[in-house]
């Protein structure tokens, strides 16, 4: 991809994939896309910043037996790029 959000999972030129796998054997996998995000209601005109995000194309084990507890997972991995809260607040 020509993208550096990609590393080596690349469909075509405009699709970079992810997977994640945890210990218990649950994983998931899909592919990235980017929008934008604003935290707030209408009143609070906090400003949109664009971040990439994931559309989950596989799911199994604990994803489908699991309730669903409200967590949001916010962060790239370590280095590769701010935080969804770090682009909010950036100055």
């Amino acid at each position: 991809c020509k993208s550096s959000e990609c590393n080596s999972s690349c469909r075509d030129v405009t699709h970079c994939g992810y997977k994640q796998s945890y210990v218990e054997g649950s994983s998931i996998q899909g592919w990235y896309f980017q929008d934008l995000v604003r935290i707030g209601d209408g009143l609070q005109h906090n400003p949109p910043v664009r971040m990439t995000m994931g559309c989950h194309q596989n799911e199994n084990k604990l994803f489908y037996t699991q309730k669903a507890n409200g967590i949001l997972g916010i962060r790239p991995p370590a280095g590769e790029a701010a935080s969804l809260l770090e682009n909010l607040f950036a100055d």
